[in-house]
């Protein structure tokens, strides 16, 4: 059996679920990272959202 991944932002263990023991993709916050289910759900997908936020302002500025 593989050691568990260490979550790329908080740093512990990523538990194995439903067979999956790899966790999330942590972009952007962490490139080629992976992350637990905790910092997927408050730190990568409040970041994702940032950003998508942020290009859509930006693209609505240089379109007018």
């Amino acid at each position: 059996m593989r050691q568990p991944l260490n979550c790329s932002i908080c740093g512990l263990p990523i538990p194995r679920k439903l067979g999956w023991a790899v966790g999330h993709n942590a972009g952007p916050v962490v490139l080629n990272g992976r992350c637990c289910q905790d910092c997927h759900d408050e730190v990568v997908v409040p970041a994702r959202i940032s950003i998508q936020h942020y290009l859509e302002k930006r693209a609505k500025r240089l379109s007018t």
